[in-house]
């Protein structure tokens, strides 16, 4: 019989640890200014890593980048006289056309051509 230590993996057991799936990247534009109080280009920070984007030009940018997107959104509000006030849905602070997936070698490509800031 043989001993098997404390911690030691058998091979039956590695293969059946599943393998992180690869990131997605996507091609976005994102739309234009609305108004005066809008950015003049859009930043997204996922985990201290912060991409700054021109904005009406067609970039790729990985998956955690655009849900961090879907996710930057402020409430909207209504409110009748003699009511109080009302949520009645969400905007989104950096809304964007999704124009497909893209590969990993694309956004790198376009990340090193890209200028970078001061």
């Amino acid at each position: 019989m043989k001993k098997i230590e404390k911690g030691a993996e058998t091979p039956a057991s590695a293969e059946k640890q599943p393998q992180p799936e690869p990131e997605k990247f996507w091609r976005v534009r994102f739309h234009v200014k609305r108004d005066a109080n809008d950015t003049d280009e859009v930043v997204l920070a996922v985990q201290g890593q912060v991409l700054q984007i021109e904005r009406d030009k067609v970039v790729v940018i990985p998956d955690r980048y655009k849900v961090c997107a879907d996710n930057a959104v402020f409430p909207t509000f209504r409110q009748l006289p003699n009511e109080s006030r009302k949520q009645v849905g969400q905007v989104r602070v950096y809304p964007y056309d999704l124009l497909g997936e893209a590969g990993e070698a694309e956004y790198l490509a376009m990340k090193a051509t890209a200028p970078k800031a001061a």
